[in-house]
């Protein structure tokens, strides 16, 4: 307001000086002018730009968010030889309702540059000698219905935690040339594996199967 009042007063002044042909009252309003703009200048040039650098705060720290984000672990790859632990078939409070493949199940899960391989396979199964007796029909029913494996080429879906795994081999034939979507996550280093929840029956019960696998080194 000060700068305003200034320039109006050396304003009407200079107008004033001009109707009387005053030039020395002319040159002492130019003078008073110039004096005033330059006191301004020196006052504002130094925080002149200075309203830019709550700009520029973004890329001072965009550097250590950068840093943070390269230093920060990667997200584990499905990619890799998984070696099973436990198969168990949950109710909807989480509770195990059976165990498909006994206590202590054996089997692996191979994801290899978009080729899988998936085998699993009860411990508590009749055993036989090789060159002894043939296993009876009883026998071989046990072993079929405790026995899994099937592979093919898939596709991993990282964002989705899922796997689609197109079967070109298994151990039933109605199985080849199915599609066999599985969903997967990982809980401290162990990877969860199943089809998609409450997807099976168990009597009356509607089931989750939760494959538990370590990755083997």
């Amino acid at each position: 307001m000060a700068d305003a009042k200034l320039m109006l007063d050396a304003g009407r002044a200079a107008f004033r000086a001009a109707r009387a042909r005053d030039v020395a009252a002319l040159e002492a309003v130019n003078d008073q002018l110039y004096t005033s703009c330059t006191s301004c200048h020196q006052h504002y040039r130094p925080n002149y730009g200075r309203r830019a650098a709550p700009a520029s705060a973004p890329a001072e720290t965009a550097a250590p968010a950068a840093a943070a984000a390269a230093a920060a672990p990667a997200a584990p790859a499905l990619d890799g030889r998984w070696k099973l632990i436990a198969a168990e078939d949950l109710r909807a409070d989480g509770s195990v309702a059976r165990l498909p493949w006994g206590a202590h199940p054996a089997g692996s899960i191979v994801v290899d540059r978009g080729a899988c391989y998936v085998q699993i396979m009860s411990t508590d199964t009749p055993s036989f000698a090789a060159g002894g007796a043939p296993p009876t029909d009883q026998m071989k029913t046990a072993l079929t219905s405790t026995y899994i494996a099937y592979s093919g080429p898939c596709v991993v879906d990282a964002a989705a935690g899922s796997v689609t795994l197109k079967v070109d081999a298994a151990w039933r034939p109605d199985y080849v040339g199915t599609e066999q979507k599985r969903f997967y996550r990982f809980e401290n280093g162990r990877l969860i594996f199943g089809p998609a929840p409450n997807t099976l029956r168990g009597g009356t019960e509607t089931l989750t199967r939760r494959l538990t696998l370590e990755r083997v080194p």
